[in-house]
Order: structure tokens, then C-alpha cells, then sequence
């Protein structure tokens, strides 16, 4: 791995997770998987502590964020009862439905996915990093509201495409901006240092 240019470290793992997604497609139990290895092989040397180990808490991190996505789905009934009752302000369940859509998987799991990132890698916190995950976020909600809205902006999605690629985005942007992370915030031996080792 330490031999691949600079860009390569960066985009070949975009690429594997565009190829795997075009094989487990529609698997979507799969994409965790697929995430969690991915992150974990082509990041090999940048572990806290053992690679092997280190790939394995990459899986299931990224399994337990995928849980922890699908629960919190459940917090938006009780929110939509407690804002009727005391607030006296009906939200319909569509809209209660949208919010959840946007907000647990585009918004709370990136943020929970790098929080794993920064535990299992070695980073350091840098001004671009921020920048990074705010525009990931920023692209990730944008891309779910397009294809939520498409009839709007006339592409004409189905119900079921609805459901597929957003979260098939999701996976390959996560790739790329974990690796701008990581690639960039290194802290005792950087990529670009690794690049002149080379």
C-alpha cells in the first residue's frame, strides 16, 4: 500500500467501494460490512493498535453505527406525540417520516461513524478536518433530499430506487471522506511524508 501514489491511496478505496456495492446491491446488510473492511484494509498502517483487531472494531463500529441508525428511527413517534400534546402543534407522520429519514441516517451516523474513526485511527483534530465533515454531511443530506424530491427536480425515481441510493452514496462518500481524513491528519507519520519514504 505504501507504494501507491499519493491520489491512489485516496481513490482506490472509493473504487473497491463502488465495485462492492455493485455486488451486494440492494443487500443493504451488506454495506456496513463492506464499509467496516474497506476502511479497515486500506488504512492498514494507520491503526492504534493491531491491524487485525483494529479491521474487526472498523466492522462492527460501523455495524453498531448502522444499528443505532435504524433504532433511532423509534425517537420520532415520541417526539411527534409530545410536540401534539404540549405544544398543541400537529406534525403529520409523513413529515415526522422525512425528518427521520434525513436526520438519523445523513446527519447522526456520519458524525457517529467519525467519532469511531478518530477512536480506532491515528488522527489528530485539524481545522480541515471540521470542514471535511461538515461538507459531508452537507452532500450526503442534499443527495437524500434529491432523491426523496426527485419528481421535483424531474428525475423519475421510483419508491424503490428511493430507498437504494441514497444509502449507496452514502457508503461511497463515507470512503472518501474518511480517507481525506486520515490521509491528510496522520499525526506521527503523515501521508505525504510517506510518499517521499517512498
Amino acid at each position: 500500500m505504501k507504494r501507491l501514489p499519493y491520489i491512489f491511496k485516496i481513490i482506490l478505496p472509493v473504487l473497491v467501494a463502488a465495485l462492492g456495492l455493485v455486488i451486494v446491491y440492494k443487500k443493504i446488510d451488506f454495506y456496513p460490512l463492506l464499509l467496516g473492511l474497506i476502511i479497515g484494509v486500506f488504512n492498514w498502517n494507520l491503526h492504534r493498535i493491531n491491524s487485525i483487531i483494529s479491521t474487526l472494531i472498523c466492522v462492527i463500529a460501523s455495524y453498531v453505527v448502522y444499528g443505532i441508525s435504524i433504532l433511532s428511527f423509534a425517537i420520532y413517534v415520541p417526539i411527534e406525540e409530545v410536540l401534539s400534546n404540549s405544544l398543541g402543534y400537529t406534525i403529520g407522520k409523513d413529515q415526522i417520516a422525512e425528518v427521520g429519514f434525513i436526520i438519523t441516517p445523513f446527519v447522526i451516523a456520519p458524525i457517529l461513524m467519525f467519532l469511531a474513526v478518530k477512536f480506532i485511527f491515528k488522527t489528530v483534530k485539524r481545522r480541515h478536518t471540521t470542514l471535511i465533515i461538515f461538507m459531508t454531511i452537507l452532500v450526503l443530506v442534499l443527495q437524500a433530499l434529491i432523491f426523496h424530491h426527485s419528481t421535483f427536480i424531474g428525475i423519475e425515481a421510483t419508491q424503490k430506487e428511493f430507498y437504494d441510493y441514497p444509502y449507496i452514496l452514502w457508503v461511497i462518500i463515507m470512503v472518501l471522506a474518511i480517507q481525506l481524513i486520515l490521509f491528510n491528519d496522520n499525526p506521527n507519520k503523515s501521508i505525504k511524508n510517506q510518499v517521499k519514504d517512498n
